[in-house]
């Protein structure tokens, strides 16, 4: 049962949100755009840190984080600097100001990441329709750097992911999602390695291939057949924890009897 986050100090808070949602000190640090060292000290008591309740109430309630603190400023109006990792000097951070995050425009650069119980993850990014935009771009590493997330908390158990993608069509007069994947999803380790090895380190190039042998059947559409007609303008990836234990998976790789062939 959840506690009231209204009765609890600080370093409770910051220790039950960190429990509740399986995030280690860095997740929690990119979150809250900080350190893991000062998440570490809202922890541990040695700052009052209340500036910080409304998000890490947020973030306890619901797996979500809108509410920033701002940054310290000069007198000037700068941001002051703070410090660097040992043996550096001090860094200008990014400036978080404060205010809830937009929302974001349809067809343009968008990451949101939602953090469920278990260190599960919900994450949707979104991205322009222009193959020149820098944006897309952008968009695709984003997509690209939550699969390496996911993969790299597989401590003692495999993570899978489930795969959204929302497509539009050239003209912009309709939309339609595809699911990617088997009902059961990917491995996180898996996609990694396909996408380095099939497509060149090219995330976009995997997605579309699995465009193409998911079909827009999968998401009861109308979609026509020729997918060169649509791009791409959102992916969803959704992690949780795989029912195989790592060293069950390694067994089996060894002895080449888990992926015998592509899922499609």
């Amino acid at each position: 049962m959840m506690t009231d986050p209204t009765q609890m100090s600080i370093a409770e808070l910051t220790t039950a949100a960190k429990k509740a949602y399986g995030m280690s000190w860095s997740q929690m640090g990119q979150a809250f755009g900080r350190s893991d060292r000062w998440m570490r000290k809202l922890a541990n008591g040695e700052t009052s840190g209340e500036t910080f309740r409304a998000g890490l109430t947020e973030l306890y309630t619901t797996g979500q984080i809108s509410n920033y603190v701002p940054r310290r400023r000069t007198r000037q109006g700068t941001l002051m600097k703070v410090r660097g990792k040992t043996g550096t000097e001090a860094v200008t951070p990014k400036d978080t100001r404060g205010k809830v995050a937009p929302k974001t425009k349809r067809n343009t650069y968008g990451h949101q990441t939602t953090f469920l119980p278990g260190g599960a993850r919900d994450s949707v990014t979104t991205m322009p329709k222009s193959p020149r935009s820098k944006n897309r771009a952008k968009g695709w590493k984003s997509v690209h750097q939550e699969v390496r997330t996911v993969a790299k908390s597989q401590a003692h158990r495999d993570k899978r992911m489930k795969v959204r993608a929302v497509v539009e069509s050239t003209d912009g007069t309709s939309r339609f999602y595809v699911n990617l994947g088997s009902k059961s999803g990917y491995h996180a380790s898996d996609v990694l390695s396909d996408v380095r090895t099939d497509h060149g380190g090219d995330f976009e190039a995997w997605a579309n291939d699995q465009m193409q042998k998911a079909g827009a059947s999968k998401a009861g559409s109308s979609a026509p057949e020729a997918m060169g007609d649509y791009s791409i303008v959102s992916m969803q990836v959704t992690s949780f924890e795989a029912s195989r234990t790592k060293p069950e998976r390694i067994a089996q790789d060894a002895a080449g009897t888990r992926r015998r062939g592509r899922w499609g």
